[in-house]
């Protein structure tokens, strides 16, 4: 995920999946990542705060985390 790219309007659609079908166990888990274009520069705070006023997010959001390279999130598939 990343607040100041121009994928951001899908949080919208994200938020609508997960408001209809969490109730049957469905789960989305956004992972905000600054590796791309420098997109996602806000704090871990900063991040949730923006995608909920800008788009009502109300799915659990991780910490921000690298998802390539020597550093990649360990859960990153390779």
């Amino acid at each position: 995920m990343a607040s100041k790219c121009g994928f951001t309007r899908q949080y919208s659609g994200l938020e609508e999946l997960y408001g209809k079908y969490r109730d049957r166990g469905f789960e989305i888990l956004g992972v905000p990542c600054n590796q791309f274009a420098g997109q996602e520069q806000g704090s871990d705070a900063e991040i949730a705060d923006f995608c909920q006023r800008n788009f009502g997010v109300s799915f659990p959001l991780a910490s921000k985390a690298k998802v390539r390279g020597k550093q990649q999130h360990p859960c990153t598939p390779s």
